[in-house]
């Protein structure tokens, strides 16, 4: 028979997994590598960074750390294994040793792995002998040369001069110490001037030659420069560099973008751009070009052309007769830098729209999750340029962008945030053309701290997800904003899996039709707030059982109510690493997990984990907790069918309330000796309901 506590921490992921979205994948170096260390001596921190899928950092992440090299010669590492902090970094240090006489360096390296599997990252630390305290490891500087000083490049490229660097053993043959930093950086690191190496750090090769690219950037000026080898084991400090223009990168619009006008109007503001090289430095005395993107629909006056000292061209523009979108574009001689002006032609609107974003609710000082849309009409198309105001009407909200203007497709949108006021909020956008006035209503809701649940999309089958699914006796999920304030993770109550559960975890409670229902965990997993629940016995079947549910001693804003049905099984699954399908949890007649390195056996008895089943009446209780052998069963006579492979088993299926658990029922089968083999072999369960089979979502099952 299976471990009931390992059934029990089973139940606990499975009834996670549709929150858990970022899960770590990548271990990169942050600083560190490529040290030279005096022998006895401690290293810098050796700094790694832990991203998830997203590229988003990941705090609370364990990594064991382990150094390799020359027996004896290693070094020892402060700490085994460290954890991410709330930036995703973790730092390590390692105290060298000292290699063995007549041996100038040694090299060490040291591995960071994820404890949860098989990313990481690595550091090249190279201890340097130092008998009587004669550094055994020579580093020059052999380019640029003096005659080449000072160094120049213009800002945003590279220069023609590498900055090169030879580190070798200075016994036997010389030789060379590869995978040691070096970098470049200016002395005064406020310097607007700047200089570095291309890619940041550089590392030197097989033969001890580290080659570093200078690119030079910010803004046009001079300074000194220092070269870094070793993470600080050796300074080449005030090497003189200047930083000049560069070419022609960007073209920014500084003036006169998404202007409107009527047909043959000179818009009121010139269209003014500036150019700029890769540093960012403006560019003087460039001849540029203005053009229409599409001839004819724009011409100019009072052109400015030529580039001045601070690298702004401008012109008035006269609209032309083509209603609708007039872009406007600026460019080099070549063409290779430009940029693009969007005008509108003003026509006579014939609706004003409103797109989206009406009826929400939101907290007290909360933003709004969807804009407000609206868009301007014109014989049936979108209209661009139009002046959009919106305008709190009444209640209390801010709107982020009262003033804008309509889009390529006649949209326009702002984002509001709820006051401190708790109450109705009313927003009225507005447009005006030659045909009027037009506008729009919104009609908001804030609330103050406490649960919001939208009926739609508050209530989950515990088991398998599925949506409005759950029934007497059975888990379900609900999931409501504000449900599990200051929460980051699970709170399980300590009882789960060993008694009775509470019916307040985490100061949240929850009501079906005034029965306090029996709490397995609240969370908040990546901003997914949910607590999991056994929906009471005694909660009548129906659409409009009253729920209510409490945080923190507030009640759900709006009356929340849910469809309760008279059965509603679910199958406890998971997805295995590497799959996209979901394998049932199941136990084999040894007591191990069915798994796809563990399949079931034609013709062996296998248990699988269910909810929401219907047991005669009066066999088990709210909150009832089944205890573990030698105590008897708790047997359900109440009809369950089982499929493989869309098959119904020969034999009857069994069915027992889990022990240990709380609304799980475990379903025992003997595999058909004739159903097929796989490792995804479907595998349904449903039972009957006034009449009908009701089904559960489908899973599958592994079979030799």
């Amino acid at each position: 028979m299976a471990n009931p506590r390992s059934v029990r921490w089973i139940f606990i992921g499975i009834s996670l997994l549709a929150a858990i979205a970022a899960h770590a994948q990548s271990v990169s170096v942050v600083s560190g590598n490529g040290q030279l260390v005096l022998a006895a001596n401690p290293s810098k921190q050796m700094t790694v960074l832990v991203r998830d899928s997203s590229g988003k950092p990941v705090p609370s992440a364990q990594l064991t750390w382990k150094a390799t090299g020359t027996a004896g010669a290693v070094g020892t590492l402060s700490q085994p294994t460290t954890t991410t902090d709330s930036a995703g970094h973790a730092s390590n240090t390692l105290f060298t040793a000292i290699p063995a006489a007549g041996t100038p360096f040694v090299q060490t390296t040291v591995t960071a792995t994820l404890s949860t599997g098989s990313a990481n990252a690595q550091f090249t630390i190279t201890t340097v002998s130092n008998p009587s305290n004669i550094p055994q490891v020579q580093v020059s500087l052999t380019s640029p040369s003096l005659a080449q000083l000072p160094v120049s490049g213009p800002a945003g490229q590279q220069g023609s001069v590498q900055v090169t660097v030879r580190i070798k053993a200075i016994s036997g043959s010389g030789q060379g110490v590869p995978n040691v930093a070096v970098s470049v950086g200016p002395d005064i690191p406020s310097n607007p001037a700047t200089i570095g190496c291309s890619g940041g750090t550089v590392l030197s090769n097989s033969s001890g030659v580290a080659n570093c690219n200078l690119v030079y950037g910010g803004k046009i000026g001079t300074g000194s420069f220092t070269v870094a080898v070793g993470n600080g084991y050796v300074f080449f400090p005030g090497l003189g560099y200047s930083v000049v223009a560069g070419s022609p990168a960007t073209l920014t619009i500084t003036g006169g973008n998404n202007q409107a006008g009527s047909p043959g109007q000179t818009l009121p503001l010139p269209l003014v751009a500036q150019l700029s090289d890769l540093g960012g430095n403006t560019l003087a005395g460039v001849t540029l070009v203005f053009e229409p993107v599409v001839a004819g629909t724009a011409s100019f006056s009072n052109l400015r052309t030529t580039t001045d000292n601070n690298g702004k061209v401008s012109t008035q523009v006269i609209l032309g007769n083509v209603a609708g979108v007039v872009q406007i574009r600026v460019r080099t001689s070549d063409g290779k830098v430009s940029a693009v002006f969007n005008l509108s032609v003003n026509i006579v609107l014939t609706g004003f729209n409103k797109v989206s974003g009406d009826q929400q609710t939101a907290l007290t000082g909360a933003q709004f999750a969807d804009p407000l849309i609206v868009q301007a009409i014109a014989n049936g198309t979108g209209v661009q340029g139009a002046p959009v105001t919106f305008t709190v009407t009444s209640g209390s909200a801010v709107v982020g962008t009262p003033n804008t203007s309509t889009d390529a497709n006649g949209q326009a949108s702002a984002i509001v945030t709820a006051g401190a006021v708790a109450g109705p909020i009313v927003i009225t956008a507005s447009t005006t053309s030659s045909a009027g006035t037009f506008t729009q209503t919104f009609n908001l809701s804030a609330h103050p701290p406490g649960p919001a649940c939208d009926p739609a999309k508050t209530f989950w089958n515990g088991a398998s997800y599925a949506p409005n699914f759950i029934s007497p006796g059975g888990v379900a999920l609900l999931t409501c904003q504000g449900l599990a304030p200051g929460i980051v993770g699970s709170v399980i109550p300590d009882t789960f899996g060993f008694g009775p559960l509470p019916i307040q975890v985490a100061n949240v409670t929850v009501q079906f039709n005034g029965v306090y229902a029996p709490i397995y965990h609240v969370s908040n997993i990546n901003g997914q707030e949910m607590v999991a629940v056994q929906v009471p016995f005694e909660t009548p079947p129906g659409d409009n059982v009253p729920v209510v549910v409490t945080v923190n001693g507030v009640q759900n804003f709006t009356p929340l109510t849910a469809t309760v049905l008279p059965g509603a099984p679910g199958i406890f699954a998971y997805v295995p690493q590497g799959q996209t399908t979901s394998i049932a949890v199941m136990v084999r007649p040894d007591g191990s997990f069915v798994s796809p390195t563990n399949p079931a056996v034609k013709g062996e008895t296998i248990r699988a984990y269910v909810t929401g089943l219907i047991p005669p009446d009066g066999t088990l209780l709210t909150n009832m907790y089944a205890p573990p052998p030698p105590a008897p069963d708790i047997t359900i006579t109440t009809p369950v069918i089982v499929g493989i492979d869309h098959h119904g088993t020969h034999a009857k299926p069994t069915v027992i309330y889990a022990p240990n658990l709380i609304g799980v029922w475990e379903v025992e089968f003997i595999v058909n000796s004739d159903a097929p083999s796989g490792a995804n072999v479907a595998f349904d369960l449903a039972i009957p309901v006034n009449g009908s089979n009701v089904f559960a979502v489908g899973s599958h099952m592994p079979i030799q």
